[in-house]
């Protein structure tokens, strides 16, 4: 099944039509479609690349072919993500010249039985794109939900957060 919440909510901004689906996850919905294409190795609309591995995470589920969209969201310690797909790529000296972004999980409670979980993580840009340290934008939490919709929105909204654990 090759269907996807792009598919299925028509014409709009892409993003918000993601961010629509995960509100509706958030509320209780019982069926929404998938919030990212599961025979695909990137979530390509979002502003942060989710790979593959990661769809476990945001709880997609295919079972004899039949993809189905959980409400479950569990980013864990240890998570580390990228604006772009190159990121993931070949050395690290190489992966430099293609990010901006670097997401690291430290902690997470997976979103379970109505209640949405939380997750801190840390932010940092690559200013600089070449070997050494990159620039501490901050350290945030915030709920399982609002961290997929930062993933999905990308860019400055990844440091929207009412409550900063420690800016360095």
């Amino acid at each position: 099944m090759d269907t996807n919440a792009l598919d299925l909510f028509g014409p709009g901004d892409a993003r918000d039509t993601l961010i629509a689906s995960v509100n509706a996850l958030e509320q209780g919905e019982p069926k929404v479609a998938p919030i990212v294409n599961p025979t695909e190795p990137f979530a390509a609309a979002w502003g942060i690349q989710i790979r593959r591995a990661f769809y476990k995470a945001l709880d997609i589920n295919i079972t004899d072919g039949v993809v189905s969209q959980g409400r479950n969201f569990e980013f864990v310690g240890g998570d580390t993500l990228y604006d772009s797909p190159r990121a993931y790529e070949g050395s690290w000296i190489e992966c430099l010249l293609h990010f901006r972004f670097r997401i690291n999980v430290l902690r997470g409670v997976g979103a379970r039985k109505g209640e949405p979980g939380w997750v801190v993580y840390s932010v940092e840009e690559n200013c600089s794109k070449r070997p050494g340290p990159m620039e501490a934008r901050g350290t945030f939490e915030c709920t399982q939900y609002e961290f997929v919709r930062r993933l999905i929105r990308g860019g400055d909204t990844l440091f929207s957060s009412n409550k900063i654990l420690n800016v360095s």
